[in-house]
């Protein structure tokens, strides 16, 4: 199917978000489930855009949105002729996209499989040893996949190609080179989002068609737990080009809303008030939301932000104990965490805050301190997770003696049973204090008769959690 004898061809990509048995979002730094978030494989939208100027065929399945099992892959892996499939794997759901990694690869042996993410970039021999796998392309992976590809078409010489990992003559893993960042992400194609079926994606209470935008990658701040999109560079996308961006998939999908991705939106005050300027005079008329972290809101900042269609802004506040806060490097102090809180409320956009529960050593009065912030603050959502030591992490270093880690079969998680138990009884004692509270009750009431399908698939899943015995998904956007 690949160019061995140096003749150019194109080859036939299909961008594959593998299945799973439940909505799930795939990210480079994450993957978590939720009952009514799903947004665009924003990693594959770009490998896609790279293909697409070399003029080839390229085509993108969603096996997740399009709720797609494996005979219905294998189906549109034939019909597509692929001579080459690019997927990406996740985190929590590493068992099952191996074994469907693997079913692909038995019924589509001529079929060159390339995989990117943070685990293969992080452990790439281990990747080659145990999947059917032809190449592992590291890190940011366009420039890197795009030499790899022009290299495969053209019947090249792999050893030239760096920032990949593949099979020698031998059978055993090579690793050419090392992942490496891009330093001008203006140099990038626009992602391949007219392969997109639009329908698929949605955030809870937002109009649809709904869609998504990165318009920045990686994250300056040094959290010391944190899988950040690439690293901690922070490399931009200009003003110009999002708004290009979101003009087309205005234009072609008629889109309604959107989410920007990047890790910290607000991480640069100076672009977000320029960003939004632009947009306000674009007139748009879209809704959005956005990641942030709460020291780097300011009150024109947010004034701009609502004025250009903020209505909804997530944050990483972990924890309301200064103590736990400072263990986790987050170089922010949880008064003036509250007081920009409070501050989005005063410019009526809503807000979801993401806690961690079970730094180990964390103390009842720690967890108490999380509660009075959550309450203090007046969120409207709440979304939680058992700490979880990612590999490469500077928390992994320091708490590595007491983490069970384990790549296939897939394991992550403390050694202590009763810690472990303990963090899981925090976290529903949090939720149902947090969403049992009268107020709540009576705005989720209210919005079920506009949004029904939101109201109660977020709670049939946090009341199927609340019963339940059994761990939960690492990372939970619930509502």
């Amino acid at each position: 199917m690949i160019s061995t004898n140096g003749t150019p061809r194109t080859l036939r990509t299909l961008l594959l978000n593998l299945p799973y048995k439940v909505r799930l979002v795939r990210r480079y730094m994450c993957s978590y489930q939720s009952p009514n978030i799903l947004y665009p494989p924003m990693e594959l939208l770009a490998l896609g855009g790279i293909v697409r100027e070399k003029h080839a065929d390229v085509a993108l399945l969603d096996a997740v949105a399009e709720e797609c099992d494996l005979d219905a892959v294998s189906r549109r892996i034939r019909e597509f002729r692929a001579d080459m499939i690019v997927t990406l794997t996740g985190f929590a759901c590493l068992d099952d996209d191996a074994a469907a990694i693997c079913e692909i690869k038995r019924r589509h042996p001529d079929v060159t499989l390339v995989v990117c993410g943070y685990y293969p970039t992080l452990f790439p021999r281990d990747f080659l040893a145990n999947l059917p796998i032809d190449y592992v392309v590291l890190g940011e992976p366009d420039l890197i996949f795009s030499d790899l590809y022009d290299c495969l078409a053209h019947g090249g010489d792999l050893s030239s190609v760096s920032g990949i990992a593949r099979r020698g003559v031998d059978g055993e893993p090579i690793v050419q080179g090392h992942a490496h960042r891009i330093s001008d992400v203006g140099r990038l194609p626009r992602p391949a989002y007219e392969l997109l079926q639009i329908d698929g994606y949605s955030e809870p209470f937002f109009p649809r068609p709904y869609a998504a935008i990165q318009s920045a990658r990686g994250c300056p701040f040094g959290c010391s737990f944190c899988v950040r999109s690439f690293g901690r560079k922070l490399t931009l996308t200009g003003a110009d080009e999002v708004l290009d961006d979101l003009r087309f998939l205005k234009d072609r999908f008629h889109i309604r809303a959107f989410r920007f991705v990047d890790d910290t939106f607000t991480a640069v005050e100076e672009r977000v008030v320029n960003l939004c300027r632009m947009m306000v005079d674009a007139d748009l008329g879209l809704e959005w939301s956005c990641l942030s972290r709460a020291d780097t809101l300011n009150d024109t900042m947010l004034g701009w932000m609502r004025r250009a269609g903020c209505r909804r802004i997530y944050f990483g506040i972990e924890s309301g104990s200064q103590r736990i806060l400072d263990r986790y490097h987050k170089g922010v102090k949880a008064d003036e965490m509250l007081r920009n809180l409070l501050l989005c409320k005063e410019h009526h956009m809503e807000t979801m805050g993401f806690f961690m529960i079970g730094m180990p050593g964390e103390t009842r009065e720690d967890f108490e301190q999380t509660m009075q912030l959550a309450a203090r603050a007046k969120l409207d959502y709440y979304g939680g997770t058992e700490l979880i030591a990612y590999p490469g992490t500077e928390l992994y270093t320091q708490v590595a003696e007491q983490v069970e880690f384990n790549l296939f079969p897939y394991v992550n998680r403390f050694k202590n049973r009763e810690f472990e138990r303990q963090q899981r009884e925090w976290k529903k004692e949090f939720y149902r204090r947090f969403y049992f509270r009268p107020s709540v009750v009576f705005r989720f009431a209210r919005t079920a008769w506009s949004h029904p399908a939101d109201v109660f698939g977020g709670t049939a899943k946090m009341v199927s959690f609340l019963l339940s015995r059994q761990p939960t998904a690492k990372r939970d956007e619930m509502f």
